[in-house]
């Protein structure tokens, strides 16, 4: 009994002390409060802030023409010292800075001019001078430019202060390994504030250390020169400009007004060279920049062209790499031609700049780029042609750009006038193509397998879309077809997977039928009413008078209503329509008749052509009584009927062993084997004395049929090597002992032997005969 006690009282024990760690546990959880910040109405940031501790104080985001003073909740300044018991929603309070000047910048200013009067000026940004603002103080004023250009590594972004003609101060605003406002020392992109420091010609130092950056050195110069000529401060100024041309004729010194431009000189001219231009530090000079220092101009020349000065074609490339810029002139002879296959297969070259010279009165020569001329070229990523509005015409031969896989972009010059077969084929990372040219003709294969081609707008002037022009353009979304154009070819637009509507304009006149194939997301084509020769309804596209149906794009339909005005229905019109299980005709069609959801067409008042079985119809097909032929292929893409029936009175067609055939006069072909039979049929040997003379080419597609017999007294004179090209791997064909080096008869035939190769994995002898 005692031990009976015991255990009772150490068990109570055991449920006490449980309850009371999970009171503690209870006791002990945290409890968390939401804290939103709030700045102009949009939630700028949110913490999860515990119980009786404060919420963080941040700083609200500079806002144009505002300044940020504190945080108000329910319209009171918060005290960040107070401890938060509840979810809270904080709102930024700003003042309006009414002199234009949003803190972020003053703050920035500050280090130009510490202590002024800031004011933005209201002027145009420039290019490189991006803002304007004046800082008074002590009855002076500073004018301080914000400025900014892109150099080979970075941005340079910096503000410069200058007062009485000399660089008060300036600062950069760019972060950097060395961190932001870090000493520019004259190797390094940094700077820091620079007092008093003077600027001439030679600009002697920034903080007693000489300015190497060119990017720096240009920028400060654009700053100076707009302050010289707003304050007047160098009237009269002369600086010059020199020419070395490294072994050429002689060019003369030019003395140009300060922060004025020159006239190009003459082209010097070398022997066993063409002159290419000048160049500054390196770059290509550019003669509409303002001149604000001495200069040195040094020629550069090429060597590496062979160029027929007779045709004025550049024939061949010798040692070309990287950026190449095509010379307007050899040997003062203007270039007009860039040869065949001249860059073809140059992996080394990265951009091209083709400058294209101005027409004349006298002279309106095309300038050609001929056949393949860049074909290949992997690593081509750029292409610019140098145009004006008097440049000359512009033809492209056959594949010119083909294959150039690294492209990415193109602009199509206003003086174009073709674009070439096969002239984009290819280039698989061309996204972009912008045309500005009236061109005639897309040619053929013009932008085959431009597989992320994602749009594609014709101009005015367009004429003719040629055969596969865009094929594959899986990427292709958008296509503005212009107002004057009349013809779209042969599968122009096939596989463009991702096109979902075509508008064909008034003018066009000629549609292939096969324009659109494989156009799986296309649901409509939407003809203009005013257009002569075709009409839509539903984006189903007809001829004007809608007699006849010519292109069902939506292959989502599963089922469709021919119209009683239809009389014909071209090849191919429902080839995309996977997802059809019925057809329809609609009341008064004097041209079909739909029995089951099949479709028939009335060759004559008395007779009807199985013309369409829907591709998902699962039902019975039936040869009517007045059914005397079939449409070609019309039980090749329909795998799920049931059954095939002949009506009984139906003269022309018959089933024997599961196979059907259809009476030609005097001989049977056999046409398709019924669908509700697995096991193996056996072809005729004789009805009624006529023979079987062939083999319907898709007679044994999507089959049920497990084999097919061929008996000893088998005849056949036309069967095609690939009817049993889509049975099962397990097919069987059967032939008698004996014959399999004759095969049944049809040794003297001129297909025997390939049929024989054809079939030979699935002949099995057999000695069964009917």
């Amino acid at each position: 009994m005692k031990n009976c006690f015991k255990k009772i009282f150490l068990l109570l024990i055991a449920v006490c002390t449980t309850l009371a760690i999970s009171s503690c546990k209870k006791d002990d959880k945290t409890v968390y409060y939401e804290v939103k910040y709030m700045v102009e109405n949009t939630e700028h940031a949110k913490y999860s802030v515990e119980k009786g501790k404060t919420a963080p104080e941040i700083v609200a985001p500079e806002l144009e023409d505002k300044i940020f003073q504190y945080w108000e909740l329910n319209g009171q300044k918060y005290d960040f010292t107070t401890p938060v018991n509840a979810n809270l929603t904080f709102v930024a309070k700003y003042n309006v800075n009414e002199s234009g000047v949003p803190a972020a910048v003053k703050a920035i200013l500050e280090k130009i001019v510490s202590g002024a009067e800031y004011n933005k000026k209201d002027v145009e940004a420039t290019e490189e001078i991006k803002a304007e603002y004046t800082a008074v103080k002590d009855g002076k004023t500073t004018t301080i430019y914000y400025l900014e250009k892109a150099n080979t590594f970075t941005t340079v972004k910096m503000y410069v202060g200058i007062a009485d003609g000399a660089v008060v101060n300036m600062v950069t605003t760019q972060a950097t390994s060395h961190g932001m406002d870090s000493s520019f020392n004259g190797t390094k992109m940094e700077i820091i504030g620079a007092t008093n420091t003077t600027f001439d010609s030679v600009f002697k130092s920034v903080s007693g250390a000489t300015v190497s950056s060119t990017t720096v050195k240009e920028l400060m110069e654009v700053a100076f020169t707009k302050y010289a000529t707003d304050n007047n401060t160098t009237p009269g100024k002369k600086v010059t400009v020199k020419f070395d041309t490294d072994g050429g004729t002689e060019i003369p010194d030019i003395e140009v007004n300060y922060g004025e431009t020159f006239v190009r000189p003459d082209d010097p001219t070398r022997d066993g060279y063409y002159f290419a231009g000048w160049t500054l530090n390196g770059v290509d000079y550019k003669f509409n920049k303002p001149v604000t220092d001495d200069i040195t101009l040094v020629a550069r020349w090429v060597t590496h062209f062979q160029f027929d000065s007779k045709t004025q074609t550049i024939v061949d490339v010798f040692g070309l790499s990287g950026d190449i810029v095509i010379p307007e002139e050899i040997n003062g002879i203007e270039v007009l031609a860039l040869g065949e296959n001249l860059f073809k297969g140059n992996a080394s070259i990265t951009s091209i700049t083709i400058p294209v010279g101005k027409a004349t009165a006298e002279d309106t020569a095309a300038y050609e780029i001929k056949f393949s001329a860049f074909e290949g070229c992997t690593n081509l990523k750029k292409v610019t042609f140098e145009t004006t509005d008097e440049s000359r015409a512009i033809t492209f031969g056959n594949k010119a750009f083909a294959g150039c896989t690294a492209l990415t972009q193109i602009t199509i010059p206003a003086s174009a006038n073709i674009i070439s077969s096969g002239m984009f084929e290819g280039c698989t990372a061309l996204e972009t193509v912008t045309i500005n040219a009236a061109v005639t003709v897309v040619g053929s294969e013009a932008f085959k397998d431009c597989t992320v081609l994602k749009s594609i707008t014709l101009l005015s002037g367009t004429r003719e879309i040629s055969k596969n022009a865009f094929e594959n353009c899986k990427a292709l979304a958008t296509v503005v077809l212009p107002d004057t154009l009349t013809t779209i070819g042969e599968e122009a637009f096939k596989g463009c997977i991702a096109v979902t509507t075509i508008s064909i304009p008034a003018t066009v006149t000629s549609i292939s039928l096969k324009a659109f194939t494989g156009c799986d997301k296309l649901t409509a084509i939407n003809v203009e009413e005013t257009n002569a020769k075709y009409s839509s309804e539903n984006g189903i596209l007809y001829n004007k008078a809608k007699t006849s149906l010519m292109i069902v794009p939506n292959k989502e339909l599963t089922t469709i209503e021919i119209p009683a005005t239809v009389t014909s229905i071209e090849t191919g019109a429902f080839a995309n329509l996977v997802n059809l299980a019925t057809v329809t005709v609609a009341e008064g069609s004097t041209k079909y008749v739909a029995e089951g959801g099949v479709l028939y067409y009335k060759t004559s008042a008395t007779v009807t052509r199985l013309e369409l079985i829907p591709a998902k119809y699962t039902g019975e097909v039936k040869f009517l009584a007045n059914t005397e032929t079939f449409a070609s292929g019309v039980f090749a893409n329909c795998p799920n009927i049931s059954k095939i029936t002949i009506d009984e009175n139906n003269t022309k067609f018959q089933e024997v062993d599961h196979l059907i055939y259809r009476k030609n006069n005097s001989y049977w072909t056999l046409v398709v084997a019924n669908r509700d039979f697995t096991g193996v049929a056996t072809i005729l040997k004789d009805m009624g004395g006529i023979k079987l003379s062939s083999v319907d080419v898709n007679a044994f597609t999507n089959t049920t049929l497990s084999g097919i017999r061929f008996t000893s007294t088998t005849q056949i004179t036309n069967i095609q090597v690939n009817i049993f090209a889509t049975v099962s791997a397990d097919f069987k064909v059967y032939v008698p002992n004996g014959t399999t080096n004759s095969f049944v008869g049809m040794s003297n035939t001129k297909w025997c032997a390939s049929l024989k190769e054809a079939v030979k994995a699935m002949i099995v002898e057999d000695p069964a005969e009917e």
